[in-house]
C-alpha cells in the first residue's frame, strides 16, 4: 500500500525534480577546467613496520574479532595538513593526507 500511496503523491505518471541552492552561493560555483588533463594519481605503497616500534601494542579488547583475525602487518601513518593541487588549472588548496600524500598510501 505504501508504494501505491507514494505513486499517487507524484501525480499522473510524472515527477519533476527541483534544484535547491542557498541564496548566497553563485549559480556556477566551480571554475571551468579542462577534463582529463592530469594523469591518474598512483598511490605509493606503504611499508610495514616492526611491531616493536609501536608506542603501545594493539589491545585485543579494543578490536572486534581480534582472536579470529589477528594483525599480520603494522603500519604507521601520520595525518598531515598540506597544500595540494587537485587539477593543474587550479591553485593548490589546504588539504589533509596521510604521510603528506593525497590520496594516502596504499
Amino acid at each position: 500500500m505504501g508504494a501505491m500511496a507514494g505513486a499517487g503523491a507524484l501525480g499522473a505518471g510524472s515527477a519533476e525534480a527541483q534544484l535547491l541552492m542557498p541564496q548566497n552561493l553563485p549559480s556556477d560555483p566551480s571554475p571551468p577546467t579542462t577534463p582529463f588533463l592530469a594523469p591518474l594519481q598512483i598511490m605509493p605503497l606503504a611499508t610495514p613496520i616492526d611491531p616493536a616500534r609501536l608506542d603501545l601494542p594493539p589491545h585485543p579488547d579494543r578490536h572486534q574479532r581480534y582472536d579470529e583475525f589477528p594483525p599480520v602487518k603494522f603500519y604507521e601513518m601520520r595525518e598531515r595538513q598540506l597544500l595540494h593541487s587537485y587539477h593543474p588549472e587550479l591553485p593548490p588548496t589546504v588539504s589533509w593526507g596521510y604521510d603528506a600524500s593525497i590520496p594516502g598510501l596504499t
